[in-house]
């Protein structure tokens, strides 16, 4: 009988385990989704919120590698910085971002105003606060565009963040996170 009440309950911890990983890969699809539809300049670093309804379990097991910077009778709220943010999402780029800041052109080469133009942007922080009384997650990512970025297109080299100059790059509605081990295709 004990034998059967321990198999129980590992099979228990396994499949919160489960639930809980399940939870956090949607939760970052959405995140990277999210930020992807955020405008970028090359000034601005803008924040994208992503909410989720999830139980207090979930979201401490979920957030369990990082510490709390502040816990009070109505959230619990975690701090990370851009290299812990970039280690949850499991991306070091987020590659495909849209661009709406200044492009210099040489004559000839001027971009169509129905183009849209995209780029890549890292991680600056990250902020995760769990609301209890709503038992609702938020998940706040600022984003910037890093400076090698900004020189590749005042240099002219447009052809990895147009969809339209890379056919053989990003295409209209493909989508992918850059992390280390594609970032070179």
């Amino acid at each position: 009988a004990a034998s059967s009440a321990g198999s129980k309950k590992r099979a228990l911890e396994q499949g919160f385990a489960r639930r809980v990983l399940q939870a956090k890969h949607s939760l970052v699809r959405e995140c990277v989704s999210d930020v992807k539809m955020t405008t970028h300049t090359e000034r601005s670093k803008p924040k994208t919120d992503v909410a989720r309804e999830m139980d207090l379990k979930s979201a401490e097991a979920l957030m369990a590698d990082y510490e709390k910077k502040a816990v009070t009778k109505r959230s619990i709220k975690w701090a990370l910085d851009g290299k812990q943010a970039s280690a949850w999402l499991g991306v070091e780029f987020i590659a495909d971002v849209l661009w709406d800041g200044k492009i210099l052109c040489c004559e000839g080469s001027r971009p169509t105003r129905e183009e849209k133009w995209r780029c890549k942007v890292r991680m600056q922080k990250a902020e995760v606060m769990y609301k209890i009384k709503e038992q609702r997650l938020v998940v706040t990512l600022q984003t910037f565009i890093p400076e090698q970025t900004i020189e590749d297109l005042d240099a002219g080299d447009y052809s990895v963040y147009s969809a339209k100059h890379n056919p053989g790059g990003f295409a209209p509605g493909k989508q992918r996170a850059v992390t280390p081990e594609t970032e070179n295709r």
